[in-house]
């Protein structure tokens, strides 16, 4: 008995560190003011235009053929079998998970991938010049560190991973979570909420030329931090057509994170 009470205490020290994490790290706020920056800098949109048009063009031929073909069968599914009266409304978020998903997987072979660009550049525009410098070789035209992408000259690193088959699985496992009124939206939610933080961070601990271990480690260390913050991002990315925006301005959210972590030393 005294086992399965110092395995209770213990859970619950460490919900109540997540649920501190996720209150004092204001972390899910970041992929928000990721939309602000991207709106606001010149630099950032000139790297996303070259991307959006196709991505949004591909985007809306997914959605609508997904919602011409496969809506109404899972509505009616929702509705008869999980004794769901508004099925027809449920099924909604679940087609939207579905063409995010699909819309990543072809994007990933006809549109040039620019996040780690996107990315360095918002470490760049905030002084980080030493940091960028480990993986990218930077003009020395600016001493101030503030070049942006005038400075950026080629990676240094190796591409980072546009699709992980792990991520990829899980998503597509979780997406009949949707199927549950509420509740199960909100372990879809959480579930990959909390992978999805960490990959966003997955260029920033790069640069810091992290180990795997001190990568779990810095996970773990974060876990409220990182889990609001993704699920944020997963939220913006069932909005149709708004996500192919959302997916670059997470980025932008994600270096900005990476920016405050770097400054406060952690």
């Amino acid at each position: 008995m005294s086992d399965y009470r110092k395995q209770a205490e213990t859970a619950s020290r460490r919900a109540a560190e997540i649920g501190k994490d996720v209150v004092t790290s204001n972390a899910w706020s970041y992929p928000i003011r990721g939309i602000y920056y991207t709106l606001a800098h010149k630099s950032i949109l000139d790297i996303i235009k070259a991307q959006l048009v196709p991505r949004l063009m591909l985007a809306a031929a997914v959605t609508v053929t997904l919602f011409s073909t496969v809506y109404v069968p899972q509505a009616m599914l929702m509705t008869v079998f999980t004794f769901n009266p508004i099925g027809f409304l449920s099924a909604v978020p679940l087609v939207l998970s579905e063409a995010n998903l699909l819309t990543d997987i072809i994007a990933a072979f006809i549109i040039e991938d620019k996040s780690d660009l996107i990315f360095d550049t918002v470490l760049l525009e905030h002084g980080h010049r030493d940091l960028i410098s480990r993986g990218r070789e930077i003009s020395a035209s600016d001493s101030r560190g503030k070049a942006g992408l005038s400075a950026m000259r080629a990676k240094m690193t190796s591409p980072l991973q546009r699709i992980s088959p792990e991520a990829l699985f899980r998503y597509l496992i979780t997406i009949p979570l949707n199927l549950i009124p509420v509740v199960g939206s909100m372990v879809f939610l959480i579930i990959n909420g909390r992978r999805a933080g960490p990959r966003f961070l997955a260029r920033y601990f790069q640069l810091k030329q992290y180990t795997e271990q001190a990568k779990k480690q810095q996970a773990e260390q974060r876990t409220g931090a990182l889990t609001s913050f993704g699920v944020t991002t997963v939220l913006l990315n069932l909005i149709p057509m708004g996500n192919q925006v959302f997916k670059f301005s997470n980025i932008v959210g994600a270096a900005l994170l990476a920016s405050d972590m770097e400054r406060k030393g952690q």
